[in-house]
Order: C-alpha cells, then structure tokens, then sequence
C-alpha cells in the first residue's frame, strides 16, 4: 500500500514494519475470538510481547513520527487498543476520529494501525473519505497506517479473522499536566544506545531496554539536514 496517489493528498502514512515471528499468535492466544483488550493489559500479562511491540514501534514506526512532528513523541499502552475480529464477530465502528482518546494527555495526537493480517479483501481494513469518495487501503502483514485523531475513519463492513493493534502517541509539547499520572513509552537514548524507556505511573520508576539496531529519529533528521550556515 502507498500513501501516495497523483494529484491526491491521502490522510494517512504508509508505514512498513518487520513483525517478530510468532507475535500474531501470542496477541490472538490473549483475546477471544470478537473480542478486544487495552495493550496496557497486554503488556501486564506478557513481558517478551510488550518488548517486542515496542521493538517495532522503535525501529519502524518513531523515525517516521518523530520526523513528522519533529520532537519525542510518547506511546501510551492505556488508551492503545487490540483486536481479535473473526467472520461470525467483527466489531464494526462507524465513522468517527480518535480525538476522544487524547482528551485528558494531549492537544494532538497520532494513531498508528498495525493489522497482524491481511486486509482490505479477506479481512476488514479502515476506510477513510478522500475528495468526496471513500478509500479502503489494501494492506498485508507488517503495513501499518499512521493518521491524525481528528481524521474521520470507519470500519471496512466485510468479514474476516484479523488482529490488529491500535497505538496511540503525542508529541511532548502537546502533553497535557494530567500525563504525569499515566504509563507510556518513549524513544531514549542512554550511553550511546538507543532504544525505549517506560515510564510507571507518577515517575514511579524507569526502565531503559536498548533496541540493536535502532537510531534516534530527531539525531538522524539533524544530520540529514546538513550542519547549519
């Protein structure tokens, strides 16, 4: 899938990822079939998958973010969402944005759509308006779709199996007072290293995990630019 079309600005970014083998089957072992779960309880219950989301999210998902907004920006497990649509239970959402999710942590905000499954034919996509007509991106295993929390979107209305994740971010500037009572991740960089810390609730502690492989989005956008005349 593309986030490019002459003569067309789409409202959303094509973002592609590596997914860890086997992460599809450990999300849809945690929730049944036509069901949803929030990624904090993901992440409560499964140590190795809360790494490797955010693994992906660093290695994939921030250069592209971090570039766009060109600061941090913050992943917030609690309002992060997982889903395990089946053919006989697909929740479908009618039109709507996701700017209710940010009310109390941030001013702007970005989700990030990361199915687990092939979309758009076999399985329900998102659908999105575009000069008056609707678009229902194709998308396959590892394609995710970057789009601001106040681009309408609905439900593709087909059925199929499909796991998706919801990941839901802000940059820091757009951080409301209230955030210091709610866990998120961020991009860090420590001793050299990058990778990402989450932060508990209150500043109650940190955990740094380095990322191989992984660079700072905002130091390589900086060296791309040149230095300064």
């Amino acid at each position: 899938m593309t986030d490019t079309v002459p003569g067309i600005t789409l409202p959303f970014k094509a973002i592609r990822t590596r997914l860890p083998e086997g992460m599809r089957d450990r999300i849809s072992a945690q929730i049944p079939p036509g069901g949803k779960k929030g990624v904090y309880e993901l992440f409560i219950a499964d140590g190795r998958l809360a790494r490797e989301i955010m693994t992906v999210f660093t290695l994939y998902i921030a250069p592209t973010i971090e570039r766009q907004y060109a600061e941090r920006v913050y992943v917030w497990p609690q309002i992060s969402t997982a889903r395990h649509n089946t053919p006989d239970a697909t929740d479908f959402h009618r039109w709507h944005t996701d700017a209710g999710f940010f009310d109390l942590l941030a001013s702007r905000g970005t989700t990030v759509w990361l199915p687990f499954d092939d979309v758009g034919r076999d399985a329900p996509s998102l659908e999105f308006t575009v000069g008056g007509r609707v678009v229902t991106p194709a998308l396959t295993p590892g394609a995710a779709l970057a789009f601001g929390m106040d681009i309408p979107h609905r439900t593709q209305t087909i059925a199929g199996t499909r796991i998706s994740i919801d990941l839901r971010m802000a940059p820091i500037s757009r951080l409301t007072p209230e955030v210091d009572a709610a866990a998120r991740f961020h991009i860090d960089v420590q001793d050299g290293a990058v990778g990402f810390s989450y932060v508990a609730s209150d500043h109650a502690w940190e955990q740094f995990v380095p990322v191989p492989g992984a660079i700072d989005p905002l130091a390589a956008a900086t060296t791309s630019q040149g230095p300064s005349q």
